[in-house]
Protein backbone atom coordinates (compact mmCIF):
# COMPACT_ATOMS: atom_id res chain seq x y z
CA UNK A 1 0.00 0.00 0.00
CA UNK A 2 2.84 2.46 0.74
CA UNK A 3 4.59 1.69 -2.08
CA UNK A 4 1.44 3.01 -4.68
CA UNK A 5 1.60 5.88 -2.51
CA UNK A 6 5.08 6.48 -2.87
CA UNK A 7 4.13 5.76 -6.58
CA UNK A 8 1.33 8.45 -6.90
CA UNK A 9 4.26 10.87 -5.33
CA UNK A 10 6.87 10.06 -8.15
CA UNK A 11 3.80 10.12 -10.97
CA UNK A 12 2.82 13.43 -9.88
CA UNK A 13 6.43 15.06 -9.40
CA UNK A 14 6.85 13.43 -12.77
CA UNK A 15 3.51 15.35 -14.42
CA UNK A 16 4.66 18.85 -12.30
CA UNK A 17 7.60 18.15 -14.34
CA UNK A 18 6.16 17.47 -17.85
CA UNK A 19 3.63 20.68 -17.43
CA UNK A 20 6.78 23.04 -16.07
CA UNK A 21 8.79 21.59 -19.75
CA UNK A 22 5.32 22.26 -22.07
CA UNK A 23 4.95 26.09 -20.07
CA UNK A 24 8.50 26.68 -20.52
CA UNK A 25 8.16 25.51 -24.02
CA UNK A 26 5.14 27.50 -24.83
CA UNK A 27 6.75 31.05 -23.59
CA UNK A 28 9.66 29.96 -25.99
CA UNK A 29 7.40 29.96 -28.80
CA UNK A 30 5.54 32.97 -27.66
CA UNK A 31 8.96 35.07 -27.36
CA UNK A 32 10.22 33.42 -31.38
CA UNK A 33 6.97 34.86 -32.65
CA UNK A 34 7.46 37.83 -30.78
CA UNK A 35 11.04 38.12 -32.12
CA UNK A 36 10.35 36.60 -35.54
CA UNK A 37 7.21 38.99 -36.47
CA UNK A 38 7.62 42.41 -35.05
CA UNK A 39 3.57 42.71 -35.82
CA UNK A 40 3.35 40.07 -33.03
CA UNK A 41 3.66 42.57 -30.54
CA UNK A 42 0.88 44.54 -30.99
CA UNK A 43 -1.55 42.34 -29.43
CA UNK A 44 0.37 43.76 -26.36
CA UNK A 45 -0.12 47.51 -26.75
CA UNK A 46 -3.34 48.74 -24.89
CA UNK A 47 -3.87 51.46 -26.99
CA UNK A 48 -1.94 52.45 -30.00
CA UNK A 49 0.99 53.72 -30.20
CA UNK A 50 1.70 52.17 -26.78
CA UNK A 51 3.46 49.14 -26.70
CA UNK A 52 5.41 47.37 -23.67
CA UNK A 53 9.13 49.21 -24.58
CA UNK A 54 7.75 52.54 -26.30
CA UNK A 55 5.51 53.87 -28.71
CA UNK A 56 5.69 51.39 -31.45
CA UNK A 57 6.22 47.38 -31.05
CA UNK A 58 9.67 45.51 -31.09
CA UNK A 59 11.03 41.87 -31.26
CA UNK A 60 11.75 41.67 -27.65
CA UNK A 61 8.48 43.33 -26.30
CA UNK A 62 6.58 39.82 -25.80
CA UNK A 63 10.19 38.31 -24.27
CA UNK A 64 10.03 41.47 -22.16
CA UNK A 65 6.52 40.89 -20.20
CA UNK A 66 7.39 37.08 -19.86
CA UNK A 67 10.67 38.29 -18.08
CA UNK A 68 8.61 40.52 -16.06
CA UNK A 69 5.56 37.79 -15.31
CA UNK A 70 8.65 35.04 -14.65
CA UNK A 71 10.59 37.67 -12.60
CA UNK A 72 6.93 38.52 -10.46
CA UNK A 73 6.17 34.48 -10.36
CA UNK A 74 9.77 33.96 -9.14
CA UNK A 75 9.35 36.47 -5.88
CA UNK A 76 5.68 35.56 -5.34
CA UNK A 77 7.38 31.60 -5.45
CA UNK A 78 10.21 32.91 -2.84
CA UNK A 79 7.86 34.28 -0.27
CA UNK A 80 5.87 31.06 -0.49
CA UNK A 81 9.20 29.18 0.04
CA UNK A 82 8.55 30.36 3.72
CA UNK A 83 5.63 28.29 3.86
CA UNK A 84 7.95 24.79 3.08
CA UNK A 85 9.72 22.93 5.26
CA UNK A 86 12.34 19.92 3.66
CA UNK A 87 10.32 16.57 3.75
CA UNK A 88 12.10 13.04 4.09
CA UNK A 89 11.21 12.05 0.45
CA UNK A 90 13.42 11.83 -2.25
CA UNK A 91 11.52 13.11 -5.07
CA UNK A 92 11.48 16.77 -4.27
CA UNK A 93 8.46 17.84 -5.04
CA UNK A 94 8.67 21.17 -3.26
CA UNK A 95 10.97 22.25 -5.33
CA UNK A 96 9.09 21.21 -8.87
CA UNK A 97 6.30 22.84 -7.34
CA UNK A 98 8.47 26.28 -7.39
CA UNK A 99 9.80 25.39 -10.97
CA UNK A 100 6.37 25.12 -11.99
CA UNK A 101 5.31 28.39 -10.97
CA UNK A 102 8.10 30.43 -13.24
CA UNK A 103 6.83 29.59 -16.76
CA UNK A 104 3.25 29.79 -15.29
CA UNK A 105 3.89 33.60 -14.37
CA UNK A 106 4.90 34.23 -18.11
CA UNK A 107 1.98 32.74 -19.33
CA UNK A 108 -0.47 34.21 -16.75
CA UNK A 109 1.63 37.70 -17.84
CA UNK A 110 0.83 37.73 -21.65
CA UNK A 111 -3.14 35.80 -20.78
CA UNK A 112 -3.82 39.08 -18.68
CA UNK A 113 -2.57 41.71 -21.05
CA UNK A 114 -4.84 39.60 -23.86
CA UNK A 115 -7.90 39.71 -21.54
CA UNK A 116 -7.32 43.56 -20.57
CA UNK A 117 -6.07 44.12 -24.78
CA UNK A 118 -9.34 42.61 -25.13
CA UNK A 119 -11.22 44.88 -23.21
CA UNK A 120 -12.96 41.52 -21.17
CA UNK A 121 -11.49 43.21 -18.03
CA UNK A 122 -13.33 46.52 -18.69
CA UNK A 123 -14.23 47.24 -14.96
CA UNK A 124 -10.15 48.11 -14.47
CA UNK A 125 -9.17 51.87 -14.99
CA UNK A 126 -5.97 51.23 -17.56
CA UNK A 127 -3.19 53.72 -17.69
CA UNK A 128 -2.24 53.77 -20.83
CA UNK A 129 1.94 53.49 -20.88
CA UNK A 130 4.65 51.55 -21.08
CA UNK A 131 5.36 51.44 -17.88
CA UNK A 132 1.31 50.66 -16.99
CA UNK A 133 1.89 47.16 -19.39
CA UNK A 134 4.49 46.34 -17.73
CA UNK A 135 3.09 46.66 -14.16
CA UNK A 136 0.19 44.47 -15.15
CA UNK A 137 2.51 42.09 -16.28
CA UNK A 138 4.03 41.59 -13.17
CA UNK A 139 0.27 41.61 -11.47
CA UNK A 140 -0.77 38.84 -13.65
CA UNK A 141 2.67 37.01 -13.22
CA UNK A 142 1.84 37.44 -9.53
CA UNK A 143 -1.42 36.07 -10.08
CA UNK A 144 -0.17 32.02 -11.20
CA UNK A 145 -0.39 31.83 -7.44
CA UNK A 146 -4.21 31.25 -7.48
CA UNK A 147 -3.60 28.93 -9.70
CA UNK A 148 -0.43 26.97 -8.12
CA UNK A 149 -1.58 27.17 -5.25
CA UNK A 150 -4.16 24.15 -5.94
CA UNK A 151 -1.59 22.67 -7.25
CA UNK A 152 0.70 22.90 -4.22
CA UNK A 153 -2.40 21.82 -1.89
CA UNK A 154 -2.60 18.53 -4.03
CA UNK A 155 1.28 17.45 -3.63
CA UNK A 156 1.28 18.61 -0.11
CA UNK A 157 -1.63 16.16 0.51
CA UNK A 158 0.15 13.25 -1.49
CA UNK A 159 3.35 13.79 0.24
CA UNK A 160 0.93 13.11 3.22
CA UNK A 161 -0.63 10.04 2.20
CA UNK A 162 2.68 8.50 1.75
CA UNK A 163 4.14 9.01 5.15
CA UNK A 164 6.37 11.87 3.63
CA UNK A 165 6.93 13.86 7.03
CA UNK A 166 8.71 17.57 6.84
CA UNK A 167 12.26 17.70 8.66
CA UNK A 168 11.78 16.59 11.97
CA UNK A 169 8.50 16.08 12.36
CA UNK A 170 7.42 12.12 11.96
CA UNK A 171 3.83 11.42 10.60
CA UNK A 172 2.28 8.58 12.78
CA UNK A 173 2.82 5.27 10.61
CA UNK A 174 -0.11 3.09 9.48
CA UNK A 175 0.96 0.84 12.00
CA UNK A 176 0.33 3.29 14.57
CA UNK A 177 -3.30 3.57 13.96
CA UNK A 178 -3.91 0.05 14.20
CA UNK A 179 -5.50 -1.33 18.11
Amino acid sequence: MLNAKRDRVRSFRNIILLTSLCMALLLAAWAILGAYDVQAGRILGFKDPTYPLGASPTRIDILIVELVGVTSAALVGAVALRNIDGTTQPFMVPAFLMLLKLPTGGISALLGLLLLRGGLVSAVQISHSSAAILAWAAIFGAGQELVTRLVDQKGRTLLQQANYSPIGIELASEESHRP
